[in-house]
C-alpha cells in the first residue's frame, strides 16, 4: 500500500498504478458496485493465412453485488461451432485460474452452474460467459481462450 496525492484516485486502467487489495476493496465498499475488468485477448497464429482472432470488446464492467455479468468474446479465423471455448479469471495479486471449456452444451467441463453459465452463439461467433449473483469475490479479469487441438 502507499499513500496516494489529497484528491487522487486509482484508476485499474493505469497499469503503472497497483494500489493494494484492501485499499482497492474499501473503495468498492463505499460505492456498492463491482468492478469486473475484462482484458482484451487477443490471440494470433498463422496457419498459412488463417488468422485466429479472439476479441473482448467491453474493456471492464460494473455492476451492483448480487446482480449479473455478461461478457462476449467474438471470434474469428476458426470454424467455431466445434471450436473448444475456455475461461479464465485472474483476481488481484493471484494467478490466473481456468473456470470451464464449453463447446455445446452436450460437451462441456463441469463448472458451478450456479455461479456460471455459457453459450455460444454460432451465427455471430460469440462465446459469452455469464456470472450470476456477484460478490467481491469475482472482481476479477476474465479471460477467454481457444485451444487448438491439432
Amino acid at each position: 500500500s502507499f499513500p496516494l496525492p489529497k484528491g487522487t484516485r486509482p484508476s485499474i486502467r493505469d497499469p503503472n498504478l497497483q494500489p493494494s487489495v484492501s485499499y482497492m476493496q474499501a473503495q468498492l465498499k463505499s460505492v456498492r458496485m463491482l468492478l469486473v475488468q475484462v482484458l482484451i485477448v487477443t490471440s494470433i497464429w498463422s496457419y498459412g493465412a488463417a488468422q485466429v482472432q479472439l476479441t473482448q470488446v467491453q474493456l471492464s464492467i460494473t455492476r451492483k453485488t448480487m446482480k449479473t455479468v455478461r461478457i462476449d468474446c467474438k471470434v474469428s479465423g476458426i470454424s467455431f461451432g466445434d471450436a473448444y471455448m475456455h475461461w479464465y479469471r485472474q483476481r488481484p495479486g493471484e494467478a490466473p485460474e481456468w473456470i470451464l471449456y464449453f463447446k455445446s452444451q452436450a460437451d462441456k467441463s463441469n463448472f458451478d452452474n450456479n455461479k456460471f453459465s455459457v453459450d455460444k452463439a454460432t451465427e455471430k461467433s460469440t462465446c459469452t460467459l455469464t456470472v450470476d449473483k456477484l460478490t467481491y469475490n469475482d472482481m476479477a479479469t476474465y479471460y477467454c481462450a481457444y485451444w487448438d487441438y491439432t
